[in-house]
């Protein structure tokens, strides 16, 4: 059994489409075909089910990959031990987050602590974030809610807390604080289903039945104090945001029934090899959001 075989296989299994594998390996599909036509000679049973031009991973199939995963993780673990070993540090590194409003502090401080290393950002849904850091696609995923996977560990950074943003002549400002049933029925300016915030706020609606009315999706939050101030509806926004911004102060309420908009954690592969730089970063990266007191 040749390791190419493997390898062939474990790509084939995760985008169950024999042309999209051929694609990524830059090869022909009948190549591809006929080299997981001998693993499976092989073995001595077919691991895909054919179902007219789609494929999947039989019982088989789901076996093996579990197996065949875990060879072709354990060798790029001793790669990089090896490379370790030789001086050969990796200095660049991925993260998604779908909580792009926590990052520049992280990132600034992480420039200038560690200028030998490349911390690179990118936005992504939770599930991109899962199989991304499950394919060794990606180092680190800043998410909220927290990814949970029995492949990936994860550390919780912080919460946060969650205000009402409200028009200037909205009745709720004559109140010294307000609840969630306040918001009952409210128009609300939000954020598409899959990101983060949203998630978080679908989760804290459903668990108090609140039934928002929702006038306007948008996936840049940096409009949606604009929206508000127009007098479009209200926004859900976190706690750090408005600590920052003495205007937000003035035009925000706290909401007394619900403890925290967002818990915001840190996610990596458990299985891959974590060298010296790595280990450093996740520190860091703890230790910062503790640090400023989240």
């Amino acid at each position: 059994m040749e390791l190419k075989h493997i390898e062939y296989f474990c790509l084939v299994a995760e985008t169950e489409n024999m042309t999209s594998a051929a694609q990524a390996l830059m090869t022909s599909q009948p190549y591809i075909s006929k080299k997981i036509k001998q693993l499976e000679e092989e073995l001595g049973v077919a691991l895909f089910d054919y179902v007219g031009r789609n494929i999947r991973l039989n019982y088989y199939g789901k076996t093996f990959y579990e197996y065949a995963k875990s060879v072709l993780e354990t060798l790029d673990n001793a790669k990089e031990r090896i490379n370790e070993l030789q001086g050969k540090m990796h200095t660049t590194f991925s993260l998604y987050t779908n909580v792009s409003l926590y990052m520049p502090g992280l990132l600034g401080d992480f420039h200038k602590r560690y200028p030998h290393l490349t911390l690179v950002q990118l936005s992504a849904p939770r599930e991109e974030m899962i199989r991304a850091l499950l394919g060794g696609e990606i180092d680190f995923a800043i998410c909220t809610p927290p990814l949970e996977h029995e492949g990936i560990e994860t550390a919780l950074l912080f919460k946060d807390t969650a205000l009402a943003l409200l028009p200037d002549e909205h009745l709720l400002h004559h109140k010294e604080s307000i609840s969630l049933n306040d918001l009952n029925k409210e128009n609300f300016i939000i954020t598409p289903v899959g990101y983060g915030m949203r998630d978080n706020m679908d989760i804290v609606f459903n668990a108090h039945n609140i039934y928002p009315r929702i006038v306007i999706e948008t996936a840049d939050s940096s409009l949606m104090p604009s929206y508000v101030r127009a007098g479009v509806g209200i926004a859900m926004i976190p706690g750090t945001v408005v600590s920052n911004n003495d205007l937000f102060k003035k035009e925000c309420k706290m909401i007394n029934d619900t403890d925290y908009l967002a818990h915001v954690s840190l996610s990596w592969n458990k299985n891959s090899y974590k060298s010296e730089n790595h280990r450093t970063l996740i520190e860091f990266m703890i230790n910062y959001y503790a640090s400023i007191g989240n």
